[in-house]
């Protein structure tokens, strides 16, 4: 009986310490990517950087069902929501704002 239980803790403890150096090789391959990477050339010049750079991105998804505008009820008034026309004005809009914007669809149908 003494000699299961010793046996359990043995278990126990090898599981514990396979787990601690794992992690302990987990961090430091972490660590060895990410100096290897801050060295290459490209990744300097980013790092280097002066200039902030600001990205847009536009996302839809599922879009199969909204082809055409819709009537509902919101705060107590009907309005009419959806529809690829005020999908296009939005796109448009922000467009004006940063012509480089990305634009994802993603879902059922993409455009």
């Amino acid at each position: 009986m003494l000699n299961q239980k010793i046996l359990k803790q043995s278990m126990r403890n090898r599981r514990k310490l396979n787990l601690d150096i794992t992690r302990i090789i987990s961090i430091l391959l972490a660590i060895v990517i990410a100096f290897q990477l801050s060295c290459l050339p490209g990744f300097q010049e980013v790092l280097a950087a002066e200039e902030e750079k600001q990205i847009t991105l536009l996302f839809a998804h599922d879009m199969h069902d909204n082809f055409l505008p819709f009537k509902t009820e919101y705060n107590g008034k009907v309005v009419e929501l959806g529809g690829y026309a005020r999908l296009q004005s939005a796109i448009n809009l922000e467009k004006r704002k940063d012509p480089e914007l990305l634009l994802v669809n993603a879902g059922d149908y993409s455009m």
